[in-house]
């Protein structure tokens, strides 16, 4: 059985990382081969983040608002 089902799937493999911080798990999520984006509330963990991971897309958003 495929450990990482995801990475042979031909469906996008796209996931939010709520409450992304600086970023540390949403790297993590990329190294596993899925394209995560970030969200927070803060926007100083945001420049963390983007600072720390610029491969990695981060957004300020309330995540409740989003669509």
């Amino acid at each position: 059985m495929n450990a990482r089902p995801w990475r042979s799937s031909p469906i996008r493999r796209a996931v939010a990382d709520v409450g992304c911080g600086a970023g540390r798990i949403t790297a993590h999520l990329r190294s596993l081969g899925l394209d995560p984006f970030g969200i927070d509330l803060s926007p100083a963990m945001v420049e963390v983040a983007r600072r720390d991971h610029p491969a990695d897309e981060c957004v300020i958003a309330q995540p409740f608002t989003l669509r």
